[in-house]
């Protein structure tokens, strides 16, 4: 017997960003395989000129000499978040990306969409670093797995 199980897309940070320009991408493309999105505090909202020095740094190698802010493939919160996959959202309040976060839940919403957005409270940007020695930062990354059980669940059956 051949179990086909669908892909889910897992991301933190700039990992986020590109899992959902992946997941519109592979929809612009009729290929509907993904079972889910997991997307720990994305940056899908683009280029920030009031950002830290390094965060504008990275910004400006991804997006290249012309900086393209307005381009929807690099910035995914500009582009068709219709028919895509279920989405699950994990943020800390302390994030900075906490903003792209909740954007991104509500336009997933007006969309026809219906996300999960789970807040952290106290945790900052990059917490699932810490899952080792952080209960919180644990139990995060444990609600993501149980996610992705449903998600492959919802889309196998």
């Amino acid at each position: 017997m051949v179990y086909r199980v669908s892909p889910v897309l897992f991301g933190e940070s700039a990992g986020a960003t590109l899992a959902l320009s992946a997941a519109q991408y592979l929809r612009d493309q009729n290929q509907d395989q993904l079972a889910g999105l997991v997307l720990f505090y994305n940056n899908a909202g683009g280029f920030k000129p009031n950002a830290r020095a390094y965060s504008q740094w990275v910004w400006k190698q991804y997006l290249g000499p012309h900086l393209a802010t307005d381009d929807p493939q690099a910035v995914p919160l500009l582009g068709d978040l219709s028919r895509l996959p279920p989405v699950w959202i994990g943020v800390g309040e302390d994030d900075p990306l906490m903003t792209d976060s909740k954007k991104l839940a509500e336009l997933l919403k007006v969309h026809g969409q219906d996300p999960i957005l789970r807040v952290y409270q106290a945790l900052p940007h990059g917490f699932l670093m810490w899952t080792g020695s952080l209960q919180p930062a644990f139990n995060a990354l444990q609600e993501s797995v149980e996610a992705i059980k449903v998600m492959h669940e919802s889309k196998n059956t």
